[in-house]
């Protein structure tokens, strides 16, 4: 018979070794009014994310996330956070900027490392064309019309993607700039991009951009924004796996019995380990970026472990989070491949993935994982049977 040994490979984000990024914000009182004050910063803790990277499962939102969210709470409620500054993590430029639009973002590139790229989206709110006031930060036209730069009034300083230009406000001229040093006030948090039917609770919207002069935010961007997890602090998570259930695959000892003709998939069930169900966690962050079956036949060598080759994919999916890995499958990859992860929620008949972890309805710790496209393929010599087994060797991400 044929008993079959399954190795499960979980890739995380595996952050590079040049430093990892501290988020941080300044709270403001009376930040709406006429005289905010600013506390000191505060840096945002893994309570503070609230929607992951990838697929997710909430209302009025974009199926495909690029990007994470951090949305600070005290205890389990919001906290009125339009008007905080956004706090610049390290030395750098502003590369890209989005301002004259309903969803408002900003691009910035560490100096000393040009792979260290962040967006900062959903600041000021959703109005066009106008000058905004928030907290102490002013969206204003430039003089000569030409471009949008952000005033930050209490350091006096403006920040534009063009060095150079002149924008007045009050009785103040300001020349832009588009370096800034760690610890810069840089942009408010705020709610661009919402409408009047479905606003946007303010928050921040995390970017980390692969190209840092290109867009990230349209699905046309998608290859371009990347896990921000990959460079930014975050807690080291532990998860637990779990075959949930086969379809289409034949069982030792039970009935009935697939042919080989039959579409097999395997459902998966990867788990945050010790985090309650909830949209928020203090001690775990979903950060997978790779999900890799692998397989051989029992009493085999493990040098025989191998993806499983299906109809169109092979037995791996992967969010494409990373800087040097492309999502998995997606529109054209492998090249007769016409769905993609990032469009449709997967199941016994496509490969991909259903998510639940951070999910609105608080029931979610975990996602699941559809591994849809393959066969037993039946030889003649065979006698079918057996079960699914996990094999205590643990290979290494790549």
């Amino acid at each position: 018979m044929k008993n079959f040994i399954l190795i499960i490979l979980l890739c995380s984000q595996l952050q590079i070794s040049f430093g990892q990024i501290v988020l941080r914000y300044e709270p403001c009182t009376n930040c709406q009014g006429s005289n905010p004050v600013y506390d000191p910063a505060v840096n945002y803790s893994t309570w503070d994310l609230n929607s992951d990277f990838g697929p997710r499962d909430c209302t009025s939102c974009t199926w495909w996330h690029q990007g994470i969210d951090y949305n600070i709470a005290s205890g389990n409620n919001n906290t009125p956070e339009t008007g905080f500054h956004i706090i610049a993590p390290f030395d750098g430029t502003i590369t890209y900027a989005s301002l004259n639009s309903s969803y408002k973002y900003i691009i910035i590139r560490d100096q000393n490392n040009n792979s260290r790229n962040l967006g900062f989206g959903h600041i000021f709110d959703s109005r066009i064309g106008v000058t905004q006031v928030s907290g102490d930060m002013v969206l204003k036209r430039t003089d000569d019309e030409s471009n949008w730069a952000i005033i930050c009034l209490s350091t006096a300083m403006a920040y534009c993607v063009e060095a150079g230009l002149q924008v007045t406000y009050g009785q103040n001229v300001y020349e832009t700039q588009n370096i800034f040093l760690e610890d810069d006030p840089i942009a408010p948090i705020g709610n661009s991009g919402g409408t009047a039917l479905n606003p946007y609770d303010p928050h921040l919207h995390l970017y980390y951009a692969n190209d840092p002069t290109m867009a990230v935010s349209s699905s046309a961007d998608r290859n371009n924004a990347k896990n921000p997890l990959q460079i930014v602090d975050h807690q080291n998570t532990n998860y637990n796996i779990t075959i949930e259930s086969t379809n289409n695959l034949t069982e030792y000892g039970k009935t009935p019995f697939y042919n080989g003709g039959a579409l097999s998939s395997v459902k998966v069930k990867i788990t945050l380990a010790g985090a309650a169900l909830g949209e928020r966690y203090t001690n775990a962050t979903m950060d997978i970026d790779s999900t890799l079956i692998f397989i051989k036949r029992y009493g085999e060598a493990d040098d025989n472990y191998s993806l499983i080759i299906g109809g169109n994919y092979l037995s791996k999916i992967v969010m494409g989070g990373r800087t040097d890995h492309k999502r998995y499958p997606s529109n054209g990859w492998p090249s007769n491949n016409a769905s993609d992860i990032a469009i449709n929620a997967g199941n016994n008949n496509r490969t991909g993935i259903v998510p639940h972890a951070y999910s609105d309805d608080n029931q979610g710790n975990h996602d699941f994982l559809f591994f849809s496209d393959f066969y037993t393929r039946i030889k003649n010599a065979d006698q079918f049977g057996g079960t699914l087994d996990f094999h205590p060797w643990q290979p290494q991400c790549s």
